[in-house]
């Protein structure tokens, strides 16, 4: 008998990936994660799906422009800025922004123009503000107010004369050194010599001086000004000429004042002046002067609490304004609804601005600067060394239940108040800059361009901690929303529910090494996917075979209809396989079964 050799028949095992867990950028991945991924999500996690398509909410608001800004105002609209070259300029290099209004039923409105460059909106009431130009739009009404206000006197007659504070005027009064002889009941009495205002009280029989003076400035210089009740205004060249003190009484009255009362063509603010004055006014003589409300250049804004709060790289300072008045932000009377000012120690340029659990909070590359609100007015800082935003970045800042989300120079970190935690591990080791973000759906939306200036769209589901990679927005983004995003001039809706959808979405994804963590001579003889077409959707399988550039094809399928089936594939004998799943239209992944078998011992 002859004994011929054989090869026993090797035992076989199955792995099946029923958890998709998303995208992983680094060497070693998990089963269920992906080296490589574009326009999957985690809708409908456990199972790996496509991303829903995106709508085009508008197109060409402005003709070679780039979104720069927006927010949403409920029940108004959209408010974007946008930056784009100015016609009206001689040069192609020179720019302008555009702000529109987008309303909820579709009707665009132009509202006005502004300064180029990255711009800071906030709401504080029913008021949206832009910084750094620091302008004002009545969201009712549209117009337009210029935060900042310069009245220059520079012509005519300007009269000047102590009042009370609704602009009366003391009467009868009488200005000497020497007490008043037989006064009346009411009578004033201007004590030059103590320079103080009396007043004769019969019941006392004595004079009683009067605590709060005002002075009284009209003239047809002051037609028309801006100024409002309760304005902080510093005054400038009050009694001077070329720059020498003509009248020294007038001269005292520069500085800061809180204007009493004003009308059309006079104002009223507290101050001191002995006699009444009036004064020729001529820009030519030298001896204009200026009444202001100024306001700090503030690079990033927020509203809390009742206050806009705005930091200064010019000055390395965080500002708030007076309680409920955006307008004036040198109101300092010692009481607490008071402008507030406060200098940090820490170098570097702000990089963003956020509203963290009611608190302002101010980051730097390297730190963020916290502000505690007092109901006294007496507001501090406190600054915490932490991977801050990066410069360049203001617009990864987005918040969810207290957390904020924001990209770093060294990666995507999240801050739940109690220290900065890195997110974006599974992005691997590549470097992203120049980051722009919204929270939408639990999500947070975040692009990103690598160091070769290509953009890419990564999504981070916060409840499961795991992130996904669609194609970016096409366009370069500069601003998000909700779940909006500009870039140029349109604006792209993520779910789809508005605007143009897209056409069909097409998707990709890229296993990691298969075969590492098998032990001995195993190898994967077979691989089964379980999976769903919609009708008209593609899907193509690719292999890899131990780090080869060529990539193999697999296999083709096409969907006739939602039901669900296994697609079974053969891959050749390696050590180590990668796959690559691409296809067009919707498609549902809801397991990959490997098939295991042992290499006998004489192959």
């Amino acid at each position: 008998m002859i004994n011929y050799p054989y090869l026993k028949e090797q035992p076989s095992a199955r792995q099946v990936i029923d958890t998709f867990k998303g995208y992983n950028n680094n060497l070693r991945i998990g089963a269920g994660e992906f080296y490589e991924m574009e326009n999957l999500t985690s809708d409908d996690y456990p199972v790996l799906s496509v991303r829903k398509k995106r709508g085009r909410y508008l197109s060409s608001l402005q003709d070679g422009g780039t979104a720069t800004g927006m927010l949403y105002v409920p029940g108004v609209g959209l408010f974007i800025v946008v930056e784009h070259p100015d016609p009206q300029a001689q040069g192609l290099e020179e720019k302008i922004s555009t702000l529109f209004l987008i309303r909820e039923e579709g009707e665009i409105t132009y509202i006005g123009t502004f300064r180029p460059g990255r711009k800071s909106l906030a709401l504080m009431g029913k008021y949206l503000i832009i910084a750094p130009d620091m302008v004002s739009i009545d969201t009712d009404t549209l117009r337009r107010e210029e935060t900042k206000c310069t009245f220059s006197v520079s012509s005519g007659l300007v009269h000047f004369r102590l009042c009370k504070a609704d602009g009366t005027f003391f009467v009868p009064m009488t200005a000497s050194d020497a007490e008043p002889t037989d006064p009346q009941d009411g009578d004033y009495w201007l004590a030059k010599e103590e320079a103080q205002l009396r007043q004769y009280s019969a019941t006392q029989d004595s004079w009683v001086p009067i605590s709060s003076t005002y002075v009284k400035i009209w003239g047809e210089g002051l037609y028309a000004h801006s100024f409002n009740n309760g304005d902080s205004v510093t005054i400038s060249g009050l009694g001077m000429k070329n720059g020498e003190t003509t009248n020294l009484m007038l001269s005292k009255l520069n500085g800061i004042h809180v204007i009493a009362g004003c009308d059309r063509d006079n104002i009223v603010i507290d101050g001191w002046i002995e006699t009444a004055v009036t004064m020729g006014v001529s820009a030519m003589d030298g001896n204009a002067f200026t009444i202001e409300r100024s306001v700090p250049e503030l690079d990033f804004i927020v509203e809390a609490g009742n206050r806009l709060w705005g930091c200064s790289n010019s000055t390395n300072e965080v500002f708030a304004c007076k309680l409920g008045d955006f307008k004036n932000w040198n109101y300092f009377q010692e009481l607490s609804n008071d402008s507030w000012v406060g200098s940090v120690g820490t170098p570097g340029e702000f990089t963003g601005a956020v509203v963290q659990n009611g608190y302002p909070v101010f980051y730097k590359e390297n730190c963020k600067h916290k502000v505690w609100p007092s109901a006294t007015g007496a507001h501090q800082i406190t600054t915490v060394n932490c991977n801050g935003v990066e410069k360049g970045s203001e617009s990864s800042l987005a918040v969810l239940d207290g957390t904020v989300f924001y990209q770093s120079a060294f990666g995507v970190f999240a801050d739940d108040g109690g220290g900065a935690v890195e997110i974006g591990h599974s992005l691997g080791n590549i470097r992203y800059h120049r980051g722009i973000g919204t929270i939408y759906d639990r999500k947070y939306y975040l692009s990103m361009e690598d160091s070769t200036g290509k953009r890419g769209l990564f999504v981070y589901d916060i409840a499961r901690r795991m992130w996904h990679r669609e194609n970016n927005i096409p366009g370069v983004l500069c601003s998000a929303w909700d779940s909006l995003f500009g870039a140029y001039g349109d604006i792209w809706d993520l779910t789809g529910n508005t605007g143009t959808p897209e056409e069909e979405v097409s998707w990709m994804a890229v296993t990691g090494d298969l075969g590492l963590e098998l032990p001995e001579q195993k190898y994967i003889s077979r691989l089964t996917l379980r999976l769903a077409l919609e009708p008209g959707a593609t899907l193509e399988i690719y292999a890899q075979y131990d780090r080869e550039e060529a990539w193999v094809k697999l296999g083709q399928v096409y969907g006739t209809d939602l039901r669900s089936f296994s697609l079974p594939v053969r891959p050749r004998r390696c050590d180590q396989l990668r796959l690559k799943l691409q296809g067009t239209g919707m498609c549902r992944i809801y397991s990959i079964t490997k098939t295991l078998e042992k290499g006998s011992e004489l192959s």
